[in-house]
């Protein structure tokens, strides 16, 4: 099932440029962007990946993971659901100021889903 973000406030977020929500297995679920499969499994692999090392460390969540590019761009990885939602982040953006805005429409899915 698809985690119930809402895509329009994702959209208007400022700082993303676009977006991927991906399962575990690299399928992609939705996306605002030109969807790549070698970019959906990437982006799965990473999550795996970051939810391994998380676990590897003891810490009981993963929360979040930032991939930068030479490009001066980012890549926000976030667990939604049983999924993986990735954050292109413009260039200029603050990603100080982003994580939170991520996070607080996360959680507002989260919330939906449990009334």
């Amino acid at each position: 099932m698809e985690p119930a973000l809402d895509l329009e406030k994702l959209s208007s977020t400022a700082g993303v440029k676009s977006y991927y929500i991906v399962k575990h297995d690299g399928s992609l679920v939705g996306a605002k962007a030109e969807a790549a499969t070698e970019i959906t499994q990437f982006l799965a692999l990473s999550g795996l990946n970051g939810e391994a090392i998380c676990s590897l460390l003891g810490h009981s969540r993963f929360n979040h993971m930032i991939l930068s590019r030479q490009s001066k761009e980012s890549i926000l990885i976030f667990p939604v659901e049983g999924h993986f939602l990735a954050i292109m982040k413009e260039p200029g953006a603050a990603t100080a100021d982003l994580i939170p805005s991520i996070r607080e429409l996360i959680n507002g899915s989260k919330a939906k889903t449990m009334d």
